[in-house]
């Protein structure tokens, strides 16, 4: 099985077409510049995760996850999202089998706490013992983990090599020069579950980040679920997205959409929100296998670092 992105494009990027998107129980690691765009890419796909009702839960480990929460999160009401401060490799694995997310990310690998002494009692290296520890959980729940690391001054995955070469895919994200506010994520050379060289663009906006690009829909081969509810044009109205962008703006500022009223947005927002309402629909068919890791069944102990983000409260 596959763990959708919530990003046909990304779903593409991950491949391959015929069966698009994560490998579950699998590793990833997101490797990038500080300020590129990370951070923000991550929040923004737990907000669409949690809008489906699918467990996200991150480790944040560059400032309190209550901190994090303000920052990324205000306003956001969703008992699917989950943050934690927890920064050793046995309580991010016990976490994680708690909630049974969908995707966990870990941001940034670098603050796990040292397994030296444990390790070597096994005869294993310290990063082998952590992701021995880290598959052991996710082969229980199913769970893609994304592990965030930087680059290095070559463009290369910051520390050791033995990183890279133990997760199943390696991402890059890099600043796209040639237009402001973007920026790339692409599998260059490793994905043990799917295929390489794919590229995606994001943007950045004033509420996080939308994808820029759609080359998934020039593909004939691609076969994602999320592409055909698109194309049986799911809303009310029936108004194709073309249609949708001419719609004459009414006097609040804001653009007529069948019986909806949407904020005035660039083509490519407009677009991600096409999609948003894809999604929903979509989500419907995927409720019964994700029912494991439904929020409603998560009881998290007062002791427990895991926060969950619904309303102003972490609780």
């Amino acid at each position: 099985m596959r763990a959708s992105t919530t990003w046909s494009e990304l779903d593409w990027v991950y491949g391959p077409s015929e069966d698009p998107g994560a490998a579950q129980g699998r590793i990833s690691i997101w490797s990038g510049a500080p300020g590129v765009g990370k951070s923000r890419m991550i929040a923004e796909m737990m907000k669409r995760l949690g809008n489906f009702g699918l467990n996200s839960l991150l480790f944040q480990g560059e400032v309190p996850a209550g901190q994090f929460k303000e920052e990324k999160f205000a306003g956001v009401d969703s008992p699917n999202i989950f943050l934690s401060d927890a920064d050793d490799v046995y309580t991010i694995c016990d976490e994680i089998k708690v909630v049974k997310p969908v995707w966990a990310f870990i941001d940034s690998v670098q603050m796990i706490k040292c397994v030296r002494k444990a390790a070597k009692d096994f005869g294993k290296k310290p990063v082998e013992y952590m992701m021995d520890l880290f598959r052991e959980a996710i082969n229980e729940t199913g769970t893609h983990l994304v592990l965030i690391s930087q680059l290095n001054k070559e463009g290369k995955t910051k520390g050791s090599n033995d990183l890279p070469h133990l997760a199943d895919v390696e991402c890059i994200l890099q600043k796209d020069f040639s237009i402001d506010g973007n920026f790339t994520f692409s599998i260059p050379t490793k994905n043990r579950y799917g295929i390489t060289g794919r590229v995606a663009t994001f943007s950045h906006a004033s509420w996080g980040v939308y994808c820029a690009t759609h080359m998934y829909q020039s593909d004939p081969s691609y076969s994602g679920e999320l592409t055909r509810l698109m194309d049986q044009n799911p809303y009310p109205d029936h108004v194709t997205i073309e249609e949708s962008m001419r719609r004459k703006e009414d006097s609040s500022g804001f653009m007529g959409f069948g019986k909806k009223k949407l904020p005035r947005l660039k083509s490519a927002e407009a677009h991600q929100i096409l999609e948003d309402v894809a999604l929903r629909e979509y989500n419907q068919k995927l409720f019964e296998f994700y029912l494991p890791h439904m929020a409603k069944v998560v009881e998290v102990d007062d002791t427990n670092s895991v926060l969950r983000c619904h309303g102003s409260l972490l609780v």
